[in-house]
């Protein structure tokens, strides 16, 4: 069951936790900042509650007590400044370890790292297009290897708003960032992003940044797109936000998201993840979990009012530990029940109404968990659910069509010229709007041209002579 790096599809996101203790301090860590993220509710009105989350390494200085948070619009040319205040009862421990475990944190010498959060309710003077929300905090670890200079470089995020047509909500993180990575060993990894206005979402990997508009330094051959040395080449994709990487070297440092949030083509806002991960040897091996029916099905398509239910299946070669398996609870209505130990199987249902359908997918994420001492071990997979009118895109059960996610295409996003590479022979291609109405249906060619359109997200299906089908998202810049 390991992934195929290959397959841009494949989502199994290993979630690494393992032993370590202050021997590892051969990676210094004077100072306390192992990164952050930043992101918004509306309220109502121009009100809105921006919450930040806050990583800590309990082997440095504490937690700062406030942040400073900065609201700005070029285009209205506003500034201001708000202090975010922590939120009573933060500062837990992040990282599960077993029972009776003492980390850094609270004494001992297992390495231990604290979620911090804060918050602070906004009112914005106005409606405008380029809402940036962003703090910053110094310094980033100084055992950082990647990066140049790290013990005076900041962490820096942001969040970005256009609510000059609308209210929006940004995309929100269930899943906690991945900490540790294991040397030589595969690593999938998703945020589990979650859209309240169910808006479609663009991912990408970017620079880590030390101030607005400003990368830290890379000592080759690291980069935003390869922060870490990896055989094969870290891959992400952008339409699932599934990162890719088999670490090769021992190594510190960051790794930043951004999360873009289009609405009917329109961007409506963005979210920044910066993340410090660690790259060390392991010993013991992660827990796996299947995807549908203990297939690699990982995508399904569904008419509303029809139920779809299916199992994920859970294993683990070390005979001694013993699994749990939960879900990220992001799909309202819909259930999820496990069962069996000490490799439980989880189950799935959902019936969806005619209010669920529309062009993107719904999204959830499943857990996968040891109880490996003195740190457990996850790994996370995600699963793809469209709901939907059209008939010709319902493949879920037996005697449908088969899905296939088999080509390539790029560059994406562009100004609309995307060029496709396969193995599979296709027919015929079509092309939906982020609402669901096809633009283009014609015979397939290796590329296909959308300039003069509105830039937002299109999705491209292609149609082979067998009945077999490809989709993928297409950004328009």
């Amino acid at each position: 069951m390991k992934s195929n790096p290959s397959n841009r599809f494949v989502a199994t996101f290993i979630f690494i936790f393992f032993s370590i203790s202050l021997s590892f301090t051969g990676f210094v860590r004077a100072s306390h900042n192992s990164g952050a993220d930043i992101s918004y509710t509306h309220v109502s009105g121009n009100l809105y509650k921006m919450h930040a989350n806050y990583y800590r390494d309990c082997f440095g200085i504490p937690a700062p007590v406030t942040l400073l948070l900065h609201v700005e619009s070029v285009s209205c040319n506003i500034s201001l400044s708000f202090t975010m205040n922590q939120i009573p009862g933060s500062g837990v421990l992040f990282i599960q370890v077993c029972p009776g475990t003492l980390t850094t944190c609270d004494g001992g010498s297992v390495f231990g790292i604290q979620k911090w959060e804060y918050e602070v309710d906004v009112n914005l003077p106005g409606q405008c297009a380029d809402w940036i929300f962003y703090f910053s905090d110094c310094c980033r670890n100084a055992g950082n290897t990647t990066i140049q200079n790290p013990g005076g470089e900041s962490v820096y995020v942001e969040a970005r708003l256009n609510n000059l047509n609308g209210d929006n909500n940004s995309p929100q993180f269930t899943n906690v960032p991945f900490v540790f990575a294991c040397l030589n060993q595969d690593l999938n990894y998703n945020n589990g992003m979650f859209d309240p206005d169910g808006d479609s979402l663009v991912y990408q990997l970017v620079c880590a940044r030390t101030a607005p508009n400003t990368c830290v330094n890379y000592f080759p051959p690291h980069s935003a797109q390869q922060p870490f040395i990896s055989t094969p080449p870290i891959t992400f994709d952008y339409f699932t936000g599934d990162l890719f990487i088999h670490p090769t070297a021992v190594e510190v440092g960051p790794i930043v998201y951004e999360i873009l949030d289009y609405r009917n083509g329109e961007l409506m806002g963005s979210v920044l993840r910066d993340i410090t991960v660690y790259i060390q040897s392991c010993t013991n091996q992660n827990p796996e979990a299947t995807h549908m029916n203990g297939t690699t099905q990982q995508f399904a398509w569904l008419f509303p009012n029809d139920t779809i239910c299916f199992d994920i299946l859970s294993d683990d070669v070390n005979a001694s530990d013993n699994l749990t398996m939960t879900w990220n609870q992001v799909i309202p209505g819909a259930t999820f029940v496990t069962a069996g130990s000490p490799h439980p199987t989880g189950l799935f249902c959902w019936t969806p109404t005619i209010n669920d359908v529309r062009s993107q997918p719904y999204m959830f994420t499943a857990t996968i968990q040891d109880d490996n001492c003195p740190i457990n071990n996850y790994e996370v997979y995600s699963y793809y659910i469209y709901v939907t009118l059209d008939s010709s895109l319902v493949f879920l059960n037996a005697g449908g069509h088969d899905v296939v996610h088999s080509f390539y295409c790029y560059p994406n996003p562009s100004n609309g010229i995307f060029t496709f590479k396969s193995g599979l022979q296709f027919s015929m291609m079509k092309v939906y709007n982020s609402i669901g109405d096809c633009v283009m249906n014609k015979d397939f060619a290796s590329s296909i041209e959308l300039t003069g359109r509105a830039p937002g997200i299109y999705f491209v299906e292609l149609i082979a002579a067998d009945g077999k089908r490809a989709i993928q998202k297409l950004v328009v810049e």
